[in-house]
């Protein structure tokens, strides 16, 4: 007799670590084509995404065979072209739905529907204003996050205008500073 198993991936690595709810409009194109969320894998292993899906605020479903490395980001947009015109990079992905602009349940969840995150972000009491339309985003206070995300406590303003889509917000975040100050070591000791 044979027996197969599915084994999930371990999930609890997995973040949401900025969204462009309200983004500011330009000449070119409307705010809310310029709306993106991104997904971080904050952890060591590589996780298998195949039919990881945003069932809540947005609608998108991860094709089979996609992967998150180890501190890996991806993007997911509103609309490619507006997107890419203001980045001026190809996103992994786009989404069906808006962000709604005063706030609304994020929830992601497995093949299975097993739910991975699920929370609840604002655009008023102590949420950070300057991501409601003034240009900025929402992110992490730490970098590599391993809290609970439904809290407004957990997120600040983007320290860009416009967010940092497809990469850590904060230039000298622990890790960055870390590899500055071993390079530093190395060159110091040779």
């Amino acid at each position: 007799n044979e027996v197969s198993f599915i084994v999930e991936d371990d999930f609890d690595d997995l973040k949401i670590t900025e969204i462009n709810y309200n983004p500011k409009g330009d000449e070119l194109a409307e705010g809310n084509l310029y709306e993106f969320i991104e997904i971080k894998n904050t952890g060591n292993a590589t996780l298998d995404l195949s039919g990881v899906q945003f069932v809540d605020g947005i609608e998108y479903v991860f094709p089979e065979g996609s992967m998150i490395g180890a501190y890996e980001i991806i993007v997911l947009v509103s609309d490619l072209d507006a997107f890419y015109s203001r980045y001026g990079f190809v996103p992994d992905g786009v989404y069906s739905g808006q962000l709604n602009n005063g706030g609304e349940w994020i929830t992601v969840a497995t093949a299975n529907s097993d739910t991975i995150i699920h929370f609840e972000y604002d655009d008023g009491g102590n949420w950070p204003p300057y991501a409601d339309g003034l240009g900025y985003t929402l992110v992490p206070v730490d970098g590599n996050p391993d809290n609970d995300q439904n809290s407004d406590v957990y997120w600040k303003k983007s320290e860009n205008e416009g967010g940092s889509p497809g990469q850590n917000d904060d230039p000298t975040s622990i890790d960055e500073v870390s590899s500055l100050l071993s390079n530093d070591l190395i060159r110091i000791n040779v």
